[in-house]
């Protein structure tokens, strides 16, 4: 691969101030935005130009908003937005503007690009693996709504950062398109609000008789059981979460899942009597509480099995044994050690999908295990 590398430059911006470096392969030129110094594991978001999105504001997209946020992210935690001439999915303007006007008849982006002769998606990464090892980056956490991204890039993808974007009436199509099975986007009303206030009223009651928790920041815990929605596929019929405490995320998750039927599982005596307390004050309809162990529940076949910090996910996975199939996903809310944990997991279960996540909004540490597949 012949690569002509440019000097490193100072570039402030209304982003941050960073530093640059051009990479030459052939005709294009692509541009490394960073933010010293890189740590052992590198935060790295991967954007292919789309001039229309990235300088124009298109809203037929969501490629401008996502550079922005990926630059304001790098600002914040450090890391490099590696930005690749690969105009419209590497099909080039031209042809991409094509793509727009059969858009524009009905069809959606991957039925424009097969009507003009393009595979779905042109684009290679290559270059990328070349700029990583020039900067000697072997870990990275990478800032993507595209899990095939994965699998395209030679160093070890630690965790994957979801860029969320709120869909517009000109690009929801697109979007959904897109991400295929998209993750839920939670939308509460105005009352989520409300009830969010009455659960802390009822915590706060109960904690000055049976001192069930300590918490010292109650937003922050309900924004961190709510951050994990982002990471779930599709919207769940039913679903359990096991361990439910004095009701993260699970309540939380009940509220902002509505149609959903949740099953709060809980063996010890005092929560489950406070998450009894919680649903009757709240009026929460689809939330049964089991005040008991889930293996010793009537089993039922769940869409989704949620956990926060209650035991390892081999441990969680067999406790629940009659719960789940090959279509179930778990939402493992995890901290620091969710690396070992996954690795310990994909060696017992190798056909299954085990992801980690970091969430926008979750607790200072917390990772995300989304685990899928498992038999």
């Amino acid at each position: 691969m012949d690569i002509k590398i440019s000097e490193v430059a100072n570039l402030p911006s209304r982003f941050g101030s960073f530093r640059v470096q051009s990479f030459k392969q052939g005709e294009k030129e692509h541009l490394v935005i960073f933010k010293q110094p890189l740590e052992s594991i590198v935060n790295v978001r991967i954007h292919s130009e789309c001039l229309t999105g990235d300088a124009i504001g298109s809203l037929k997209c969501d490629c401008g908003e996502q550079l922005e946020a990926s630059l304001k992210y790098i600002e914040e935690h450090g890391g490099m937005v590696i930005y690749l001439r690969q105009e419209g999915r590497n099909i080039g303007l031209f042809n991409k503007i094509n793509a727009y006007a059969l858009q524009d008849q009905g069809l959606d982006t991957i039925e424009a690009n097969h009507q003009l002769g393009f595979k779905a998606d042109e684009r290679t990464y290559e270059i990328v693996d070349f700029i990583l090892a020039h900067f000697g980056i072997s870990r990275i956490n990478l800032l993507t709504n595209n899990p095939q991204k994965l699998h395209d890039l030679k160093v070890e993808v630690v965790a994957r950062v979801p860029i969320i974007i709120t869909p517009n009436k000109f690009n929801e199509n697109y979007l959904r398109v897109k991400d295929g099975a998209s993750a839920v986007k939670l939308a509460p009303d105005e009352s989520f609000g409300e009830q969010v206030a009455k659960f802390k009223a009822c915590l706060q009651k109960f904690n000055r008789v049976h001192s069930l928790t300590n918490y010292v920041d109650l937003d922050a815990v309900v924004r961190d059981s709510l951050s994990g929605a982002n990471f779930i596929p599709r919207y769940p019929h039913v679903a359990c979460d096991i361990g439910s405490g004095a009701g993260f995320p699970g309540i939380f998750l009940a509220l902002a899942l509505p149609l959903c039927e949740w099953h709060l599982f809980e063996p010890n005596l005092k929560k489950a009597a406070f998450l009894t307390y919680a649903k009757v004050s709240l009026t929460i309809a689809n939330v049964k509480i089991h005040a008991e162990r889930v293996q010793d529940g009537a089993k039922l076949r769940a869409d989704l099995i949620s956990s926060r910090a209650l035991m390892s996910a081999l441990n969680l996975v067999e406790i629940c044994r009659g719960f789940y199939d090959e279509n179930t996903t778990f939402l493992l809310y995890k901290g620091s050690g969710a690396e070992a944990e996954a690795a310990e997991f994909r060696k017992e279960f190798a056909s299954a999908s085990c992801e980690i996540f970091s969430g926008e909004n979750a607790l200072k540490n917390r990772k995300f295990l989304v685990i899928k597949g498992v038999k």
